[in-house]
């Protein structure tokens, strides 16, 4: 193009100079005199065309640039409208894929909001989570109760079920720098970094959640975010977690740690509601209940079954000289041996002040040989008590026991605590630290 321009340049000025040399010699023989103004008018006059000419051309040239500016213009608007486009297409795409996961995140809630037990809450998780990251092919949910030195917790829950089937967790490097930091983890790829996982562990994406739970501070305004567990999902492809998967593994891990928390609360308020607050053992009335439910089945089957009636002996002596503490001690140590004692469908409750009632699937002869054992192993603990100088003094406590059985000794659960009753009292007066059965009726 500068090349064309030179040429037409140097054509033009060859031409000038020819005509205006045309018109000075045309000039010279009609006017004659070269002093005379009309003389240069004349041979100045032949450049008149090449003027508006030359004009001409430089508007042409302006044209010709603005009409360019306008395209490279145009072209741009024509560009940052296909960005715009491609943009409100991604964002449309992430809103149907939010959309097509509103319904399962709505069921994960309502399950979790239903959950009464921690089992409960793990079902939830594994029902929705292939809808919810449909890309992950292992999830597990574990929680912080009891780590022991070599990194292993308690599974709470795994995809697919039989990766949970031991019902343990080992740690890895991954999962400390989640719960240490309480912040969510992501590697595209675990292969291609240095970060050594669990060898049963998928190699490719992982992503993991912690579930933090806001406790309760003195100090603090609102309590303080503790980590008690995290949700932890592998892919064997590399990168296949985009930042959606990463934001609803992320509100899963908030939501499951609130469902653990009211599940522990309830369990925590059911066992007030069943059980004694200082020894754990049963409350009479839900005693009552179950043994009820015992004696039908025994109705129906012909088996036997006892009823035991235990009394820690000078209980009231025990607690004016060494203290209300020392009796409540003595009280749980019992209440704990009998936990020990007993088989799978046994009871026991705390039927009032320092009497235990159980109800044993034996017959009088092995209930008796069954008690007769638990009183002597209750003999030989040592109680260490602080006397009126502080000083330690070493205290034995036992218990006397009465024993009725079905169908020998009544054939109703109120019938049967009186005569087991009658023989506690039997074996205080014959000399304590005993078991003693019900007569015959």
């Amino acid at each position: 193009a500068l090349l064309l321009w030179l040429i037409f340049a140097y054509g033009y000025l060859a031409g000038a100079v020819m005509l205006m040399f045309s018109g000075f010699l045309l000039a010279w023989f009609t006017v004659g005199d070269r002093a005379e103004p009309a003389y240069w008018a004349a041979g100045l006059v032949w450049l008149l065309p090449f003027t508006f000419m030359y004009r001409e051309g430089e508007q042409e040239k302006e044209a010709r640039e603005k009409r360019k500016l306008q395209r490279e213009k145009l072209k741009e608007e024509t560009e940052a409208v296909g960005r715009a486009i491609k943009e409100m297409e991604a964002r449309l795409a992430n809103s149907r894929r939010w959309r097509d996961r509103m319904a399962p995140l709505c069921n994960l809630a309502e399950d979790l909001l239903a959950a009464l037990r921690p089992g409960d809450v793990a079902s939830a998780l594994v029902g929705n989570l292939p809808q919810l990251i449909p890309s992950a092919d292992r999830f597990y949910c574990y929680r912080l109760d009891g780590v022991d030195t070599t990194g292993r917790v308690q599974m709470a829950a795994a995809l697919p079920p039989e990766e949970g089937a031991s019902g343990v967790y080992v740690l890895d490097e991954l999962d400390r720098t989640c719960i240490q930091e309480g912040r969510a983890v992501i590697s595209e790829d675990v292969r291609r970094t240095s970060v050594k996982v669990h060898p049963e562990r998928l190699t490719g994406s992982v992503v993991i959640a912690p579930l933090t739970m806001r406790m309760k501070s003195g100090t603090t305004i609102g309590g303080v975010r503790q980590t008690v567990g995290a949700l932890r999902v592998e892919a064997m492809q590399p990168a296949a977690f985009d930042r959606s998967d990463f934001d609803i593994l992320s509100v899963m891990g908030d939501a499951a740690a609130g469902a653990f928390l009211n599940t522990d609360l309830y369990i925590a308020r059911e066992q007030l509601a069943v059980r004694d607050a200082l020894t754990g053992l049963l409350l009479r009335h839900v005693f009552f209940e179950r043994a009820a439910q015992d004696m039908s089945r025994s109705r129906r089957s012909g088996a036997s079954f006892s009823v035991v009636m235990l009394d820690i002996d000078d209980f009231k002596r025990l607690n004016d000289t060494w203290g209300h503490t020392a009796g409540d001690l003595v009280l749980k140590k019992l209440a704990a041996i009998l936990l020990e004692a007993l088989q799978p469908g046994e009871i026991v409750c705390r039927y009032g002040g320092e009497e235990l009632t159980a109800l044993l699937h034996n017959d009088v002869l092995r209930a008796e040989r069954r008690v007769r054992r638990l009183i002597a192993r209750f003999a030989e603990e040592k109680f260490l008590f602080p006397d009126e100088k502080g000083e330690m003094r070493e205290v034995h406590a036992t218990v006397s026991a009465g024993i009725a059985a079905f169908p020998l000794h009544g054939d109703d659960l109120v019938g049967l605590i009186q005569q087991a009753d009658r023989a506690l009292y039997r074996a205080k007066r014959l000399g304590k630290n005993q078991p003693v059965t019900a007569r015959k009726r």
